[in-house]
């Protein structure tokens, strides 16, 4: 009797030992069933995350704009080709004399490295002044200042400007005032000359007259191919 009674308690404890092991291996196997449950609502909540700080950073990320392109401003050149009175005007402001106290004894037009220009000399409170002017713009390119005595252009003078030019013009049959390329009024020794240049056809011919007799002093010709 008392034998059985051994085995039977030994039966039960065997019992409760299995009964407990089988929770045991229950709750390991119920924990291991979970994990990839438990990954999976980390990874979403570790994307949800990631998905707020890229709304975020887009959020705060100013939008860049391409600045206007404005075009450069277009400068109109306003000058242009003067003629000689226009070239007197720019030489005599540029100097400061008025038109009145000048005495002017040269007005031709002329080039000087390659520019086509107008050379004006003439004569203002006891001075000489030279200019050359641009024809294509107007400026200024040389400039020249004498400080002399200025010869006295009403004495001895007998012989107009319009006379002279008609004795030279008739030693050149055909030629007329638009072929004088040079003309100024000078003095030689305060003798007062008028000094000239006439291009007609293939011949140059440079003269020189007395402004009180009207008498030609010089004359010279020569071929324009010379």
């Amino acid at each position: 009797m008392d034998y059985i009674c051994m085995d039977w308690r030994e039966l039960m404890k065997q019992k409760w030992i299995l009964t407990g092991a089988a929770f045991s291996l229950a709750a390991v196997l119920s924990g291991c069933s979970n994990i990839p449950v438990l990954n999976q609502l980390q990874n979403s909540q570790a994307q949800t995350q990631t998905d707020s700080m890229g709304e975020t950073k887009e959020q705060t990320v100013p939008a860049q704009t391409t600045p206007t392109q404005t075009d450069a401003p277009v400068i109109e050149n306003s000058t242009g080709e003067i003629d000689e009175a226009r070239a007197k005007e720019i030489a005599l402001a540029h100097a400061g004399v008025p038109e009145t106290e000048a005495d002017i004894t040269k007005l031709k037009l002329d080039y000087e490295d390659g520019r086509q220009v107008y050379e004006i000399e003439w004569y203002a409170n006891g001075a000489k002044y030279d200019y050359e002017i641009e024809v294509a713009t107007g400026e200024v390119i040389k400039s020249g200042y004498e400080a002399k005595n200025s010869p006295d252009t009403g004495s001895g003078v007998t012989t107009d400007e319009e006379t002279a030019k008609q004795t030279a013009l008739a030693r050149v049959s055909g030629a007329t005032e638009k072929d004088i390329y040079e003309w100024k009024l000078d003095y030689d020794d305060n003798r007062p000359e008028y000094e000239g240049k006439i291009i007609y056809g293939d011949m140059e011919y440079e003269f020189t007259i007395d402004a009180n007799t009207g008498e030609i002093l010089e004359w010279d010709m020569d071929s324009v191919y010379d």
